[in-house]
């Protein structure tokens, strides 16, 4: 059975129950990722996988976490936030090999399929923005902002079950298209 961590971004790093993430009125990056990933963590478990849901610990415990168990999939989940919003959905990748930029590719595709706006894919090494948060995995390793957390428009039209959907259509793809 493939393992499949989806990891909260801030919430739990240096073990500060208040490091949320951006807040943007009355939301807060935190409290609007876990909805999505518990929506995403249900989609995958009824495909068969078992999903891990990292909200507490230092990245690197996280990290080191999901390779304990031999993780298959490592994805961590943000919300963008900008002084003036895009108009786009980011997807991070290790370069560092393990086929991550396969998966994001794929995500990409996927997740276009469902939103109303592009997706851009970016290969991050040390030292970028977000590495931090996925430098110590050994396996495929992605850091997902579907949206800006500023942004009404986008907030109105994202649906997590939608998004669920389309990320486990992404992953059940890039296993069988990758043969791993």
């Amino acid at each position: 059975m493939r393992k499949v961590c989806l990891d909260l971004g801030h919430w739990g790093k240096r073990r500060r129950p208040l490091d949320r993430g951006a807040v943007y009125r009355d939301k807060v990056e935190a409290y609007e990722v876990v909805p999505i990933m518990l929506e995403c963590a249900k989609a995958l478990e009824r495909e068969g996988y078992l999903a891990y849901l990292l909200t507490y610990g230092e990245y690197e415990e996280r990290n080191k976490f999901a390779n304990e168990i031999d993780a298959d999939l490592y994805l961590a989940f943000h919300l963008n936030s900008a002084e003036r919003p895009g108009k786009y959905g980011l997807i991070l990748y290790d370069k560092r090999g393990c086929f991550s930029g396969f998966f994001a590719e794929v995500l990409k595709d996927e997740f276009e399929r469902i939103l109303p706006w592009k997706f851009k894919v970016k290969g991050i090494d040390k030292g970028d923005r977000g590495f931090v948060q996925i430098k110590f995995t050994e396996m495929p390793a992605l850091i997902l902002e579907p949206y800006f957390l500023n942004s009404e428009d986008q907030a109105k039209y994202f649906d997590k079950e939608d998004f669920a959907i389309a990320l486990v259509a992404g992953v059940n793809k890039s296993f069988r298209e990758l043969g791993v």
